[in-house]
Order: C-alpha cells, then structure tokens, then sequence
C-alpha cells in the first residue's frame, strides 16, 4: 500500500515518488525528502507505480533496483511518459549498470546503501519546481495491466527468468522479430511484453490474426486497397493506420499466410529500419521459413518452450490464475494441495499453459478439487491413449470432452445469469432466453442450490 509522510502535521503537496520493495531504503528516502519539506510517497510494484504517477505531480522519481520489472524498463516507462522529470535509481550490489541506467532516462544513480544526509544532497540537486508540470496525465490500462503482472509471467522458476532475459534483450532494439512455439505456450503474451518493454511502449499496439481473416483483407490492412475494387473494412483500416506510425503489429500465426503474402511482408521487414514505422513481431506455431528471403533477413528469434519442459513452473501459475478468477469471478476457493499440484506437474499439458488456465477457471467456477481431479484424470487418460495410438479411445473421449465443456459452460452461463438477475430465476430466464421451466430443469441438473433471495452457488462452492 501507499504511504505518506506529511510535513509539519500538514500533507505535503510536493511528492517523491519511490518505487521499490525495501522498507530501508524506502524509509531513507522518506527521511532525505522530508528534510527538505517534500512529501514522499512509497509504491512497491511497477504497476501501482504507473497508476501513482498518473494521480500525484511529483517532483522526482526514485526507482529502486529490487522493484518488481527490470529497473532499467520501469525507468524508460517514466522518461516516457515525462521527458523532464528527474529519475534517481538505487542500484543494489553489485553495482548496476550506470550508463544504461542513465540512457533510459535516470539523471542520477546512487547505491541504495547511501545515507539519509547523501540522499538529501542528492535530492536537493534534483529538484526543482515545476518539473511534473511537464508530464502526461495519460494512463494506458492494459500497461498498467501488463506490469501488475510481469511477475507471474517471468519471475517463477530458471526458465521463465531466462525468457525474461532475451525478452528484455531484445525488446530493447528495434527490429522486428519471430516469436515461435507451439500452441497455447502464450506467443500473444510475449508479443505484449516486447511491446511494452520496448521504446515504442506509449504507442499503439495492434493485432492482427492471419488465421482468422481472408488473405485479401490482411493483404488490404497491411498494404492499402488503391487500385483495387475490394473496400477495407474501416476497424481493421484504423488499427493499422494507428500502428503503422511507431508502434507495434503483430501478425499472429504468420506461417498460414499465403506465401505470395509472406514475401510481401518479408519485403515490408526489410524496408522497416525506418523509426517511423511499425515494429512487426511475427508469431508462429513453426520454425520460420521461407528459403533465402527469411535466411537472409536473419531476424531473431524468441523460442517460447512448452509447459512441459518446465514443470517446476506449474504451482506459480496455477496459483496466479486462482487468484485471478477469484477476483473475475468473486469466489472463494481454497489453494491447490500438494497431492493436486503434483498431478498437475506430472500431466504432459498438450494445450500448455492455455489448457493450464482453462483448467484452474473451472476449478474456480465449480469450487471443487473432485471437478479438477475427474477432469484431469480425463485429460490424462486420453493423453496416453494418443501415445499409444488408440484411435478408437481417443475418439470416444473426444466426444465425453465435447459434453462435459457443453455442460460446464452451460452451468457457468446460468451461474451468470442468475448473478446478474439477483437471483430472481424469472428474470435469469429471459436473459438466457429459455422457458422458466427450462431453467428450472436445467437449475436441478447441475446441482445448482440457493433461493431467489441467496447468491447461486454449486453443492460445493463455499463463497
């Protein structure tokens, strides 16, 4: 939580604002700045750093080295955001590195060590009236969003940190990319990552999925339709007019596009060295291909690996997402145990960490460790009847599959309307357009308990 420290009994109007974990640190801070009659105000994460920033006028910004994204990229957030602000950085031990601190925008680093009577000469140097004036009140939501959980995304275990190191290498430059691996392991996440830790962080990001658009349409958003009967559709006209200034545009499952298309943007790659357009990540399910043109392009590539190559993964994520159903979904469900974690880390995770999360979503939903287990022991048994090649198993699972997610969402449906309708069961009934006798039915078969005057709840959901 935030926290002040006020001047003389009275709250200070001129702010530090110190970004960090270290109460030390921090508390040193509060001290130097307080000496000088400035209010100073504590923030331990990047995103709630962000949010701060966007509601105080601060004097000075003080980044810590142990704040929770790389304190290089928090520093360029806010020299983005307000090129005349002074940023001092706390570097930790061993001592980081100073003249990147400062190309991303830091006038100063000090050891966080230093003591309060060295911050108050530092600070007193920094300062100087009127230097928030010049900031941007603006606050991108889904940034905000993006570091609330930068984390949970890279901080889990050896093989999430090594992502996050050639994330963060290679957002830095500005070319553009490949980013390759299989199905669900979270391309689009990553995308958002280099997006947002790169220098074109306060522009737009657009994306585009070429499985989910015909050819010609993507051929339009990218390249304009003069000379050509076919009229653009205008939202898709819009986000790349946006993104082709100095943002970012992803192409999502690039490898499906036509290969006359995949030239076409191969020629757009190599002809965007030019600052003024856009940054173009690729995305891929598949090595790159494309024979010389690519090979000759050589343009890096971040290889995201599959779940199962890194197990130990597992509890962070599945915990992360608990928390954020709970949240979405306003329930109360209790952590994993031992014996349910040691069944997830031993399942291969075909779907990879998108299956992941569907599977911790309905586990929220139905507030059930038995729901979680069945469908685990499902997914595991179809699993080794593909390895095994039983074609017939598989395909009678399948089918079981298909019907227990129709059930589920069905359930999760009625759930929401008759949350939505306070649990009047008429009204749920014309929200899900069905008869109230219907509803009744349907009510009855998923086991679903509560009144028209109780909150909707499963047999075994305890919020």
């Amino acid at each position: 939580m935030s926290r002040e420290i006020h001047n003389g009994g009275q709250r200070c109007r001129a702010t530090v604002l110190v970004v960090g974990t270290s109460e030390v640190t921090t508390s040193n801070v509060a001290a130097a700045a307080e000496s000088l009659g400035i209010g100073a105000v504590h923030v331990p994460s990047a995103a709630t750093a962000l949010l701060a920033f966007a509601e105080l006028d601060p004097l000075l910004v003080v980044v810590a080295e142990d704040v929770d994204i790389p304190a290089e990229m928090m520093v360029r957030q806010f020299h983005d955001a307000a090129t005349n602000l002074p940023i001092l950085v706390l570097s930790g031990t061993p001592p980081t590195d100073e003249s990147a601190m400062v190309r991303a925008g830091a006038l100063q680093v000090v050891h966080s060590a230093a003591r309060v009577d060295q911050l108050t000469s530092v600070i007193s140097s920094l300062v100087h009236p009127g230097a928030g004036d010049r900031r941007s009140n603006v606050v991108d939501e889904q940034r905000t969003e993006f570091f609330r959980t930068y984390a949970s995304l890279f901080r889990r275990g050896p093989t999430s940190r090594e992502l996050e190191r050639t994330v963060v290498s290679l957002a830095r430059r500005d070319g553009c990319l490949a980013i390759v691996g299989e199905s669900g392991v979270g391309k689009k996440t990553i995308a958002r990552a280099v997006h947002y830790l790169s220098d074109r962080s306060g522009a737009p990001l657009t994306y585009l999925n070429c499985a989910a658009l015909p050819a010609d349409l993507l051929e339009d958003a990218l390249f304009g339709a003069e000379g050509q009967a076919l009229e653009p559709r205008p939202e898709i006209r819009d986000r790349t007019v946006e993104a082709s200034t100095d943002g970012t545009l992803v192409l999502a499952e690039y490898d499906l596009l036509p290969p006359a298309l995949q030239q076409q943007v191969a020629r757009l790659i190599a002809e965007s060295a030019d600052h003024k357009r856009a940054r173009i990540l690729a995305t891929t399910s598949t090595v790159m291909s494309g024979g010389d043109r690519w090979e000759s392009l050589r343009v890096p590539t971040i290889t995201i690996p599959p779940l199962r190559m890194h197990a130990d993964d597992i509890p962070g994520l599945a915990e992360f997402f608990r928390l954020r159903f709970m949240e979405q979904y306003r329930r109360d469900t209790p952590p994993l145990s031992d014996s349910m974690l040691a069944r997830l880390r031993a399942y291969p995770w075909p779907g990879n960490v998108l299956e992941l999360e569907h599977l911790i979503k309905r586990y929220v939903v139905f507030g059930a460790a038995s729901t979680l287990l069945d469908e685990l022991g499902t997914r595991t048994r179809l699993a080794a009847a593909s390895a095994r090649g039983g074609q017939r198993t598989t395909n009678i699972g399948l089918r079981e599959i298909g019907r227990r997610a129709a059930r589920e969402a069905e359930t999760a449906a009625i759930l929401t309307a008759l949350e939505q309708a306070n649990g009047n069961r008429a009204e749920a009934a014309r929200l899900l357009k069905v008869s109230y006798k219907t509803l009744l039915n349907k009510i009855s078969s998923a086991g679903i308990v509560g009144t028209p005057r109780t909150s909707p709840r499963l047999p075994n959901d305890r919020s």
